[in-house]
């Protein structure tokens, strides 16, 4: 271990003294780097489930919903390009949960459905400290949600024979739809290259409709913890 200080001592004292011998306009460039290329990975849950018009219509039809843990979880990956000190553009792909939907009368049916979104953002941002040390930033993003039904369809027999007088028929649906989101937070970057990230981001998506023009609100709030990785240039 102490072999293994010295060495890492006289490394530091090489690089200081290398620094240190080159000329005075290379060394003012270098502390005017900054960040390059960005790269997010994040998990996380959505706090608020949207109920409206869509999900009452379900629930007046008996349909209740399945509520389990893992329909609050949320991941989301970006990648980025810093442009200018105060501002960075960007792409995000995160999932908007899935919903789960049963309704148990002479016979079961169910229904569910679940999404993703991927979009473009830009980034307005203050660095403090050295290399951005603590990062505080906001972002408005517009992008499409991708939506999937599946329902189970009462298909009627007309046979006075049959057994089973009652059927269903899974029925496939998918939504393609415009959505939008808002998020604040800070990102902590201890070292050059990797750090942490916290972020706050409300998600309008309106993915989801039925035949007479309710809408299933697919966004909500969302609270989102991941390491950040980046290049510096």
């Amino acid at each position: 271990m102490e072999r293994l200080l010295v060495w890492a001592w006289a490394g530091c004292l090489i690089g200081s003294m290398v620094a240190l011998s080159l000329p005075a306009h290379v060394r003012a460039q270098r502390l005017e780097r900054d960040e390059g290329w960005v790269f997010e990975l994040s998990t996380g849950a959505v706090l608020t489930l949207n109920k409206g018009a869509y999900s009452q219509r379900l629930r007046e039809f008996e349909f209740e919903e399945q509520l389990r843990v893992l329909e609050l979880f949320r991941v989301s990956a970006s990648a980025g390009r810093r442009l200018h000190p105060h501002l960075l553009l960007g792409a995000s792909y995160f999932n908007l949960g899935e919903r789960d939907y049963l309704r148990d009368v002479e016979f079961t049916q169910h229904f569910g459905w679940f999404a993703h979104a991927l979009g473009l953002f830009v980034q307005g941002d203050a660095g403090f400290g050295r290399r951005r040390l603590l990062n505080v930033f906001g972002r408005l993003g517009l992008g499409a949600s991708a939506a999937f039904t599946r329902f189970d369809a009462v298909i009627p027999s007309a046979a006075d024979t049959d057994p089973k007088p009652i059927r269903t028929h899974v029925i496939n649906q998918s939504y393609l739809r415009a959505c939008g989101w808002l998020s604040a937070g800070v990102q902590l970057m201890p070292s050059r290259y990797v750090g942490a990230q916290f972020e706050v981001r409300y998600v309008l998506a309106p993915g989801i409709d039925n035949e007479i023009g309710e809408t299933q609100e697919l966004g909500g709030l969302m609270v989102l913890l991941g390491v950040r990785l980046r290049s510096w240039e």
